[in-house]
């Protein structure tokens, strides 16, 4: 008798411990993906002596993006720039200045909870909110066609520049170490499979419902030694994607430094990305 009460109240506990682990997911998954605490303090284009303005970008009337705005004297190709769930990082900076040096103005900012924005913990509406803001800062304020507009998204920044360019035309997607889906990226954590995660989920970032929406040039880099998100993900984005598009596997790059191992590769995608724009756009 004994054996079955200990039984029994180990079995409650398991299920007890089971029920916890899924409302932590429920009710904790947006501090599972975001973190904003990982940003550097004080991550400014200075590092690289680049010229730039502080900027500030509204997104409702209380609250607002701070960025940094990187022009150029001439010229008439601009970036936008989306980073990862841990913020802008030096690795960031150094993909920035590559595009600058490519003749591009570049536009980097904060996510409402991270750096000098507006605080508030992110999630995935909010995030599609800051990008769109930001879209509307280049394409009004600016006054920059969006045909010469390209959008690079790092990590989780890519995910949302597939859906900023699912929503607003852009001239082309530059897109770095990216993933399939946020459902796809939780099957990655054994400890997660045992969890009815896609019950579970609400913060989806299904980028491969989206990306075979999208008719425009469409460029993918992915570094072979990426732990966070596997490279095979950032391939079959590749492969449900419309042409024109293009894949390149960067050997000794892992999630975040692929820009310091493979800025070659990071070039030739901008080169990529003109030429196709220019014969898509005239």
């Amino acid at each position: 008798m004994a054996r079955k009460i200990m039984l029994g109240w180990l079995l409650i506990g398991l299920v007890l411990l089971y029920l916890g682990g899924c409302g932590y997911l429920f009710f904790g998954q947006r501090r599972i993906i975001f973190e904003p605490q990982a940003q550097p303090l004080h991550p400014v284009p200075s590092d690289f002596a680049l010229p730039y303005e502080t900027i500030t970008i509204p997104v409702t009337s209380t609250q607002q993006l701070t960025g940094w705005w990187l022009p150029q004297n001439k010229g008439d190709k601009t970036l936008l720039f989306l980073h990862g769930n841990g913020g802008l990082t030096v690795y960031n900076f150094q993909a920035i200045a590559l595009w600058y040096q490519a003749g591009y103005s570049v536009l980097a900012f904060n996510y409402r909870g991270y750096g000098q924005s507006s605080p508030g913990f992110p999630q995935e509406s909010q995030v599609y909110e800051d990008a769109a803001a930001a879209y509307t800062f280049l394409t009004q304020t600016k006054g920059i066609p969006a045909q010469q507009l390209t959008i690079h998204g790092h990590s989780l920044g890519g995910a949302i520049a597939i859906e900023l360019a699912q929503r607003y035309p852009v001239g082309g997607l530059f897109l770095e170490g990216t993933f399939t889906s946020m459902f796809a990226m939780s099957t990655t954590k054994p400890l997660y499979r045992i969890f009815p995660v896609s019950f579970l989920l609400h913060q989806r970032f299904n980028s491969a419902a989206k990306i075979t929406q999208l008719q425009l040039p469409i460029f993918f880099c992915h570094g072979e030694l990426d732990e966070t998100v596997p490279s095979t993900m950032g391939a079959q984005l590749w492969a449900i994607a419309n042409e024109p598009k293009q894949f390149q596997a960067v050997p000794g790059a892992d999630h975040h430094n692929l820009a310091a191992v493979g800025p070659t590769t990071i070039q030739q995608g901008i080169t990529w990305l003109e030429t196709k724009r220019a014969l898509c756009h005239g």
